[in-house]
This record gives C-alpha cells, structure tokens and sequence, in this order.
C-alpha cells in the first residue's frame, strides 16, 4: 500500500516502490548552467596569493586570452583556458551540505558575463572531496563601444533586467549552502598558471 504526502487515502499496487538510497537520487544535481559563450572573465586567487585571469575581448572571440604570462612560457595550446570558462556550463553536485560558516582558506573563483551576471565560488578540498559554495550577482556591464557608436550621441547604458533577476535567483538558490562537486570539475574552478603553460621551444 502507498499514500500520497498529505492525503489519508491509501492505494493497493502491483510493484515494489524502488526507493533511491543516494543524495542524488532525490535532489535536483544542477547546481548551475551558464552557457560558455556568455562568459567574459574568469579570475582565479588561491590562498597564497596566485591570482590568473582570463578574458575575451568579446562573445565573438574563440579563444580566452591569459593575462600576464610570465616570460619563457607560452600556452600549451591555443585554447587551453577555455575550460575554465565553460566549467559553470554543466556544473553538478554529488553532495550538499547546510553551510553554516564560511570555509578557510579557499580558492575564490569570479565569473563575469558579458551581460553582467557574476558568480563567485569558493572551492576548497577535504581529504579526497572537493567542495564549493557560491555567490550570484549583477554588475552592470558598461556598453561596448560599438553599441554606443551605434546608438550615436544620445545613447544611455541598457540595464539588463532579466540579468539582475537571473542572479537574485540564484543567489536565493546557492547562498547559504556548499556542494561536493567531481574533482574535475574542481580542477576547472581552481587552474594555476602553471597548468596552462609551457617552456618556449629551445631555438638554439
């Protein structure tokens, strides 16, 4: 017999009821879905004071530029950061946990999007866990200068309502909470310079 929550009426079936015994059996595993291509910036500070950012000059730019590569290094390929900036594309829980106080140190991780939605993660590693929490806000982009030069003299900045809403949303849905994530995705969210880079060829 099985009775729906909140009902007295009960019901004779003909199957066992399969009963899921994992976390992620009974909760939603999105924890976010920012598409790549809106991505603007990605900053990157760990706790001993490394900071790497990478950007796009505009959506339309295939590869995320690496700020301030250190003499004798190159990328290690063209598009090595991209992953970095698609991470929050399909981000997934394995675990959530009620986050009472904040976690320290932590690897904090800013994501820009061209249309003004930031979210922030702090990462932080257990023994073999990984777990992060996050922050979702808006920050009104400045117009392109294309756009201006388009719109002519008179033009006044466009607010992006919808933005603002999107992260008043998901902040009312993450803040307040941490989830173990798969570790690497915990990579994505916490690269250092040296995982993107490599010696520069000997031309001697």
């Amino acid at each position: 017999y099985v009775r729906r929550a909140a009902e007295a009426q009960s019901y004779l079936i003909d199957r066992n009821p399969v009963v899921g015994s994992a976390v992620t059996d009974w909760l939603q595993t999105e924890i976010v879905a920012i598409p790549g291509d809106r991505m603007q910036q990605v900053t990157v500070t760990h706790p001993d004071g490394e900071i790497l950012t990478i950007t796009k000059a505009d959506a339309e730019q295939a590869n995320f530029t690496v700020a301030a590569i250190p003499e004798g290094r190159e990328l290690q390929y063209e598009g090595v950061a991209n992953v970095m900036g698609n991470v929050l594309a399909n981000l997934t829980l394995q675990d959530v946990e009620t986050r009472i106080q904040p976690d320290e140190p932590v690897t904090v991780t800013e994501f820009r999007t061209f249309d003004g939605l930031v979210i922030t993660a702090e990462s932080i590693e257990r023994g073999e866990e990984a777990w992060a929490a996050f922050r979702a806000g808006y920050d009104q982009p400045a117009p392109s200068t294309a756009a201006l030069a388009e719109e002519g003299d008179n033009a006044s900045p466009e607010t992006e309502p919808n933005v603002e809403a999107e992260a008043r949303d998901l902040d009312e849905r993450l803040n307040g909470w941490r989830y173990r994530i798969a570790a690497f995705q915990f990579d994505q969210l916490t690269r250092r310079m040296d995982d993107l880079l490599r010696p520069l060829p000997d031309e001697s």
